[in-house]
């Protein structure tokens, strides 16, 4: 009888079964959590030819002022870009896809083989996991590397990547993420120049503790579980255990078996904490690589941010408690003891 109801369905849809749906009425199933209405064209710019099934992708999310910032962090990775780009609904949309077009025809040879760009349209300001989604979703390669646009790899990052077996096999496998360790300059200004960043961990480890340290060591726990004094001396992979809800790393990973940003999240504040915490919920192993960084470029925050971080606070605490039962369920007593560490 179910196989009889599914060759009639398949028939009525003339052989395909999201014919007769619209990509509106698929993308609003797919992100069913995101504030409404949002209008999403994906690969609204589209880079030539199809990226090699083994590379690595970073996606990120940008506004139109954050233009120059793509071109600098596209500047050190040579390996595609999945980019969400966020444009207001309001009276400056018009300009600001003027701003759009004007930015891809001046630097169209610098885009046409290396980045895809979709479109998200809404009055919403800062969806950031919906973003984050959106670019990962319609990247085309199984690895990626999820980027804040105001970040910097180091040159050396992709050459190396894949030389060690050890990582190579975990990634093809999905069993484990690959850290970055993040840095920032200690005087915020300094760092205006990218071109003059540190390139290779020897740079860096001469730098550190003098106007190079931990990126936000000083106002939050987001990073120091990568064990930043052994990565200073390590020249191996080593693995780590998250100590806190609030480590938020930087990492290369397979996509097929790293959950989605959770989209109930908006604004400043815990969605990509939340994100991290789920990965190693469930299951995945972190591991350090040794001479692989990223270097934060500062710029300004807007003033919302402790607003929003308030606001998303018992959001976090309601997603903590639902998904230590979701993964207490799926994997019973096995996991009981890293719940317990993480708070569960």
């Amino acid at each position: 009888l179910i196989e009889k109801h599914s060759k009639q369905k398949y028939a009525e849809n003339n052989g395909n079964s999201l014919s007769s749906y619209t990509d509106k009425f698929i993308f609003d199933k797919m992100f069913a959590n995101v504030l409404k209405p949002t209008k999403l064209e994906p690969f609204f710019f589209k880079q030539k030819g199809t990226p090699k099934p083994d590379e690595v992708t970073v996606t990120t999310l940008i506004t139109v002022d954050r233009f120059e910032t793509l071109l600098n962090s596209m500047s050190t990775f040579d390996g595609p870009f999945s980019v969400t780009l966020h444009i207001p609904n309001n009276e400056n949309l018009n300009v600001n896809l003027m701003k759009l077009k004007h930015f891809i025809t001046e630097n169209f040879l610098l885009l046409e083989y290396k980045v895809d760009i979709h479109l998200v349209i809404d009055k919403y300001p800062r969806q950031l996991n919906y973003l984050r989604n959106v670019a990962r979703f319609f990247c085309r390669t199984e690895l990626i590397l999820p980027l804040d646009v105001d970040f910097i790899v180091n040159r050396s990052f992709l050459p190396t990547l894949m030389k060690n077996d050890f990582v190579k096999q975990k990634l093809s496998s999905g069993e484990g993420v690959f850290i970055l360790p993040a840095f920032e300059f200690q005087d915020e200004w300094v760092n205006t120049k990218f071109e003059q960043f540190p390139q290779t961990k020897k740079e860096v480890v001469s730098m550190f503790g003098k106007n190079i340290t931990i990126f936000h060591g000083k106002k939050n726990k987001g990073h120091t579980s990568t064990r930043y004094s052994k990565w200073l001396t390590s020249q191996e992979v080593y693995q780590i255990q998250p100590d806190t809800i609030r480590y938020e790393p930087y990492a290369v990973f397979n996509t097929t078996t790293v959950p989605w940003s959770d989209e109930r999240f908006t604004g400043y504040g815990g969605n990509k904490a939340a994100w991290w915490y789920e990965i190693y919920l469930a299951g995945l192993e972190f591991y350090i690589l040794p001479n692989d960084f990223v270097i934060h470029c500062y710029h300004g925050y807007p003033d919302v941010r402790t607003t929003e971080r308030h606001r998303n606070t018992p959001i976090l605490n309601n997603f903590v408690d639902e998904i230590c039962k979701r993964y207490a369920i799926m994997f019973g007593t096995r996991g009981k003891g890293v719940y317990e560490m993480m708070g569960c």
